[in-house]
């Protein structure tokens, strides 16, 4: 009676361990596949927490646990001394351990390849926080670089702000993409390597809109020249305040240290007039210079009266250096 009680216990026995057994393989290979999800999308901490949840189920090790945990430390970053010896020593072990092991020739010479990697690094504490320290200043540099190019990425989205929305042209426009009816309204002359286009009735025209606008040697529309507005004394502070509200706008988006104001009056004895001259133009640091201008003429004469121009011209600097 008593043998087959303990019998039957020992069956029991055995069926509970194979259940739990079969539990706990089905647990770890879901906890495994976890892993490899979390190494895939980059999550290489979560990775390296899910592996050894498995290797705590399973009371072991396995090629590929082992091979999937050397990835996760590496790609996460070796940021700690304790890191470095952990994964010099599951590199250790994979090599020695699973060198015969069949279909992982390829998984042995990558944890090869990633030993020999962590050779190059330093082979004692102190040494390695005096790497690691110039490894973060490294990327700080890097970094600080980047965010400086993004600002200016930003801002040269911004030249959009100022529009040059005149037949729809835009800087960089090759010739043949240009509106055809625009070469037979306007005239040209060569100067160097660029064709310079000017409205025909420019000489005494007071219209506003298109003026000119140029031909580079690649046939690309290199700059723009346009009026917005075109008066008399009465039009000046119309002007002005246009012109302000413009250079406002120029400085408030690149930054005054950016932006060039200038001021020039003077009187020309020939034309017997005084002439006052005030722009506002994007700095060296810019590939294309924007150019908001105002210009008053008085002429001393009975002739002649007060005449007023204000406008803009977009140009791109082909061999501006951009400072960094």
């Amino acid at each position: 009676m008593n043998k087959n009680i303990l019998s039957s216990t020992i069956v029991v026995l055995f069926i509970f361990l194979s259940i739990t057994s079969k539990s706990q393989s089905a647990l770890a290979k879901i906890k495994y596949e976890e892993a490899e999800l979390a190494f895939q999308k980059g999550k290489y901490n979560e990775s390296l927490k899910l592996l050894n949840e498995v290797e705590g189920i399973i009371k072991s090790t396995s090629p590929k646990t082992l091979y999937l945990k050397i990835l996760s430390i590496r790609g996460g970053g070796i940021d700690d001394y304790n890191e470095l010896k952990l994964i010099r020593g599951y590199c250790k072990y994979f090599l020695e351990k699973y060198g015969e092991t069949e279909g992982f020739e390829d998984r042995y010479k990558e944890v090869y390849d990633i030993s020999k990697e962590l050779d190059t690094f330093p082979k004692n504490e102190s040494a390695f926080d005096i790497y690691l320290n110039k490894k973060q200043n490294d990327l700080k540099i890097v970094e600080e670089k980047n965010a400086k190019q993004k600002l200016l990425e930003d801002k040269y989205n911004k030249l959009r702000e100022f529009p040059f929305r005149e037949q729809n042209l835009s800087l960089n426009m090759k010739k043949e993409d240009m509106p055809k009816y625009l070469f037979s309204y306007y005239q040209y002359s060569g100067i160097f390597m660029q064709m310079h286009y000017y409205y025909r009735n420019s000489i005494g025209n007071k219209q506003t809109g298109l003026y000119s606008f140029g031909i580079d040697g690649e046939g690309k529309l290199s700059y723009l020249h346009k009026y917005l507005l075109r008066g008399k004394k009465s039009d000046v502070d119309a002007a002005m305040n246009k012109y302000k509200e413009l250079e406002n706008k120029l400085t408030a988006i690149f930054g005054k240290e950016h932006v060039t104001i200038k001021d020039t009056s003077y009187y020309s004895h020939y034309a017997r007039a005084n002439y006052r001259m005030i722009s506002a133009t994007l700095s060296d640091y810019y590939p294309y210079k924007i150019t908001i201008f105002i210009s008053i003429i008085d002429p001393k004469g009975i002739l002649f009266g007060t005449t007023v121009d204000l406008g803009e011209t977009h140009e791109r600097r082909k061999f501006a250096a951009v400072k960094k």
